[in-house]
């Protein structure tokens, strides 16, 4: 999730289905599964249950721009799949391809086509306006959730989202609770390209 500086930092976030004392680690180098090497060690910011998930959220800060870093979170029942994305560039002389729509809540079929477009597209993120579900309901949001793991591309890529509360949106709670949405009344700016 991107919100604030695109370029120096995200928020790395999971629903952890089982096992415990789940540890995000992180490294500019690809160090595949092997947990013992990756050179910083994270442990969940915030931990939320909240649509039947229970959410977990490692914010990172102070991360180089235009930098690709692998992740994996291990925890008592092992290792997870190593996953990467890359930060913003800070310049506005780069490239920034992105991926903006939303209004995913009719339509599976469409919503999953699109997330798939997105793991080949590849773009820097994913602009999100908002409207996820028709009523915000759990099943709702855990489908639109499994959904999403589509736009995970197969060398484990993973495109950052900016996300945007559409009308069915109950509240910001589901922005909060679903992706640490931490800007007061809702409101925040996302920088990109300086």
């Amino acid at each position: 999730v991107w919100q604030g500086n695109a370029s120096t930092s995200a928020t790395i976030a999971w629903n952890q289905v089982s096992g415990t004392d789940p540890v995000l680690l992180l490294d500019v180098n690809d160090y595949g599964r092997n947990a013992d090497e990756y050179g910083l060690s994270k442990l969940p910011d915030r931990i939320q249950e909240a649509e039947g998930m229970n959410n977990h959220f490692v914010r990172l800060d102070g991360l180089l721009p235009n930098m690709t870093y692998y992740f994996l979170v291990k925890d008592s029942e092992g290792t997870s799949l190593r996953y990467f994305f890359t930060t913003a560039p800070n310049h506005d002389d780069r490239r920034l391809p992105i991926v903006a729509g939303g209004d995913s809540r009719n339509h599976r079929d469409a919503r999953q086509d699109a997330n798939i477009m997105v793991a080949k597209l590849r773009p820097h993120c994913v602009m999100f306006g908002g409207d996820f579900t028709e009523n915000d309901f759990p099943q709702e949001w855990q489908e639109w959730f499994d959904d999403w793991q589509l736009s995970i591309a197969e060398d484990g890529r993973v495109t950052p989202i900016i996300v945007t509360r559409g009308n069915h949106e109950a509240s910001n709670r589901s922005l909060i609770d679903l992706f640490d949405m931490r800007a007061a009344g809702g409101f925040y700016v996302t920088t990109l390209g300086g």
